[in-house]
């Protein structure tokens, strides 16, 4: 398993593995305009843009791209697991990559929750500062050409502080309240049962 940073050669897998992911979850949870939604905020276009930027990154397990995460800044905007593979570790792995990442330059995480992910962020210790509303619009054909649909999205928007990881032989210092894990690779953070 892999964690790397995307290039442009994956654009095309990204945005299939987010629009999938969009099509086949949120339905659970949203109505059609809200997934529409969802839809056009991760399109081809806005994933082009942050590869190019460097902020997108992959999770390749056998070679093959699973999952995806994005940040900008100390605030994730992006983390997507294939349908197939969720209920894994996936997603939990790939929150740890970024917030390794933002680590290296903020003292706390930053990221917008939709209803599917609330359950993933409560348990890596995030908490909920304030809920947003979005109103959301879609054309509706039908008997009244000119009416418009108005959907209210509830949006959680989280913070956790990052845990202060410094390597050593045997010393892994953390913010109180904070335990400790290692994984594989040596790195230390947050303890989680994902």
């Amino acid at each position: 398993m892999d964690y790397i940073k995307a290039t442009k050669k994956d654009l095309e897998q990204i945005t299939a593995l987010v629009q999938e992911t969009i099509k086949t979850i949120y339905p659970k949870y949203y109505p059609t305009e809200v997934v529409d939604f969802f839809s056009e905020l991760h399109c081809y276009e806005n994933i082009r843009k942050d590869v190019e930027d460097g902020r997108v990154g992959v999770l390749k397990v056998d070679k093959e791209i699973v999952g995806t995460g994005c940040y900008k800044e100390n605030h994730i905007t992006r983390v997507y697991v294939k349908p197939s593979d969720q209920k894994q570790g996936y997603g939990s792995y790939i929150m740890e990559c970024l917030e390794q990442e933002i680590g290296l330059q903020y003292d706390s995480v930053n990221l917008d929750a939709s209803l599917p992910a609330c359950c993933l962020y409560e348990k890596r210790g995030y908490k909920t500062l304030r809920h947003e509303r979005l109103t959301v619009e879609n054309y509706k054909a039908g008997n009244d050409e000119n009416r418009f649909l108005l959907f209210i999205l509830d949006i959680c928007c989280c913070t956790m502080l990052l845990y202060n990881c410094t390597k050593s032989i045997n010393t892994v210092k953390l913010l109180p309240g904070k335990e400790e894990f290692r994984d594989n690779a040596g790195l230390c953070g947050p303890s989680s049962d994902l």
